[in-house]
């Protein structure tokens, strides 16, 4: 899940089969693609930052900040 975060992923397109893996979306707070919501105002905040190079800087999924590059 820290590879998918680090790159800016805040959706999945599916579930993944292994059940860990399922264990630790369901944690992240991940939501499938087709769920999540549109970024408004006092909305669930997903979204990623990313540099002039296309690096991820921050990835925030339902309002918490999940990754920062140091």
């Amino acid at each position: 899940m820290h590879a998918l975060l680090l790159r800016g992923v805040t959706a999945v397109a599916t579930a993944p089969a292994d059940p860990a893996l399922r264990s630790a979306l369901d944690r992240s707070g991940l939501l499938p693609a087709r769920q999540a919501p549109p970024l408004e105002p006092g909305a669930r905040a997903d979204f990623a930052v990313f540099d002039e190079h296309g690096a991820c800087l921050a990835t925030v999924v339902a309002g918490r900040l999940l990754h920062r590059r140091a």
